[in-house]
């Protein structure tokens, strides 16, 4: 009946078969990690982005006295993952490698994710002695559901209001408050 088919063409199907699913799986597992790439430098993006928007309400509250308030919920990382800080630095070098300027003391951004190796410092154009304080500040968490951080050596994500606290120093004097429901407040 199918005596067109001989035995060597029968003999080559699985082997071609078998080379056809080997390719396939070499394109689908190329697709997949060139979509997870993107991925994360979307998230990467992503990242920095909320942090430059962090830097500018920051500048804004100190420079201009003008009450802030920024949507800086999570992204793409998990919050337990990710330390975000203020830091004063005393080093002439990391500041204007950073800050680009002369100074001999600055305040950086800092963000790192040890589980995906992502680090960014950014440079804040404030008064190095800029105090982000609570002991200044109303305590607002029994009206507003809206908790007074400690600023500094935590950022919390969550929706953010900045306020430039007038006192009697000579250096600004920083509130900054969380919105209860919005994320990973201290409290």
């Amino acid at each position: 009946m199918f005596r067109f088919l001989n035995k060597r063409g029968q003999e080559e199907a699985p082997f071609e078969l078998l080379i056809a699913v080997i390719v396939m799986s070499f394109v689908l597992f190329i697709g997949l990690k060139a979509m997870t790439t993107l991925d994360d430098q979307r998230c990467v993006q992503q990242t920095e982005q909320k942090l430059e928007d962090l830097k500018t309400k920051l500048e804004i509250v100190i420079n201009q006295k003008s009450p802030q308030l920024l949507d800086f919920r999570e992204d793409c990382y998990n919050p337990k993952d990710e330390t975000i800080k203020i830091v004063y630095n005393e080093m002439p070098r990391v500041c204007a490698d950073y800050c680009s300027s002369g100074a001999s003391v600055c305040k950086l951004l800092e963000y790192s994710n040890s589980k995906k190796g992502v680090y960014f410092k950014k440079c804040l154009s404030i008064n190095p002695n800029t105090v982000f304080s609570s002991q200044d500040c109303l305590d607002l968490s029994s009206e507003k559901k809206v908790l007074l951080e400690n600023f500094g050596d935590f950022v919390p994500r969550g929706i953010l209001y900045f306020n430039n606290r007038e006192t009697s120093s000579s250096f600004p004097t920083v509130c900054v408050y969380c919105r209860e429901d919005s994320g990973f407040c201290k409290r």
